[in-house]
């Protein structure tokens, strides 16, 4: 008897590269939050993963003012751990609670998924991690939400070929139902 593995790969990892390997013909469907189809593909909404933004203690405990709050301005004097090039998840953060653009804070790029968790939790900055990863892997003792009630959700479907085989169409199920699980559901249904 033969058994599919399947591996979860964040959405800020897979939400921006594999979408391009999908117009390549490389794969035949990926997790994307390109939420229009790409020509001949057909999308399936999955759900909204929600991105916290984090630090070490240390880091914080630097930002803190008087009043036990933390300062925006203090944190953007630290660098942010961001993914890669493509990852536009802090300047979202502080574009949609803050009102800021185009900040000029210092940036670590740290393109793999452990060594991006372990930068943070390192000390080596800020950043935007997945709210299941804060739950699952990272350690409460090691990083903190730096704003418990602010976040970036992030809708992401499943992009498909149209001409879909029996094989891609099972994946599609499998998908949906990790994604009930392990997504939230969005808000307002499209």
């Amino acid at each position: 008897m033969r058994t599919t593995k399947l591996t979860y790969i964040p959405a800020f990892a897979s939400a921006l590269t594999n979408d391009e390997a999908l117009k390549q013909g490389e794969v035949v469907g990926c997790v994307t939050s390109q939420q229009a189809p790409m020509a001949g593909c057909t999308t399936v909404p999955l759900g909204v993963m929600r991105y916290h933004c984090i630090a070490a203690p240390s880091l914080i405990d630097k930002w803190r003012l008087p009043s036990g709050g933390v300062s925006v301005h203090r944190m953007l004097r630290s660098p942010a751990v961001i993914f890669n090039r493509k990852d536009g998840l802090q300047d979202l953060f502080l574009k949609n609670h803050f009102h800021i653009t185009h900040a000029p804070y210092p940036r670590h790029f740290v393109p793999a998924v452990d060594g991006f968790e372990c930068a943070i939790t390192e000390g080596l900055g800020w950043g935007m991690v997945p709210e299941n990863a804060l739950q699952t892997r990272l350690n409460p003792d090691q990083c903190e939400v730096i704003f418990p009630t602010l976040w970036v959700d992030v809708p992401l479907v499943w992009q498909h070929w149209t001409k879909a085989s029996n094989p891609t169409n099972a994946l599609t199920k499998i998908i949906q139902k990790a994604a009930a699980t392990h997504l939230r559901r969005p808000l307002f249904a499209p």
